[in-house]
């Protein structure tokens, strides 16, 4: 945890509006204990800081610079430690849904509302690969983030 006075805290809720894949360290899977992983957040943040700010900086080494001072970089004989402390609170999970994918209405029903979206989450009888699990829209987390 950072300390001292000059600490700045940011914290802000988050919902999901849409259904969530994964989230585990097992692809197609979802951890029902680390619902949303810190380290997963924080390179969801860190790649949008790169798409937002990469302007400004002339070459691909100067943007990896600053990003390597804000996110931190790999534990090399220049590694660092991150300036930001990525912190998630899970405050509600909404169900699991595990119920096949219609792209389309048919005779088996009517189609998954979203279906186009959730299309790397469908099953796949031909290599019979089942549909992934999601986690439906209001799960919930509270993100911190000190600096």
């Amino acid at each position: 945890m950072r300390g001292g006075p000059g600490v700045r805290e940011i914290s802000v809720r988050v919902e999901a509006v849409t259904p969530t894949l994964g989230g585990s360290t097992q692809a197609r899977a979802i951890d029902e204990v680390d619902v949303f992983r810190a380290s997963t957040v924080r390179g969801h943040l860190r790649f949008w800081w790169r798409a937002l700010y990469a302007v400004p900086y002339p070459s691909a080494s100067e943007l990896y610079a600053r990003e390597s001072e804000i996110w931190g970089r790999a534990a090399t004989n220049r590694g660092g430690r991150s300036a930001v402390d990525v912190r998630v609170e899970v405050e509600h999970v909404g169900r699991i849904e595990p119920s096949d994918i219609r792209l389309s209405d048919s005779k088996e029903g009517k189609a998954t509302p979203g279906a186009y979206a959730l299309w790397p989450a469908r099953g796949e009888t031909r290599t019979n690969t089942p549909t992934a699990p999601r986690l439906a829209p209001g799960t919930r987390f509270r993100l911190v983030l000190l600096a």
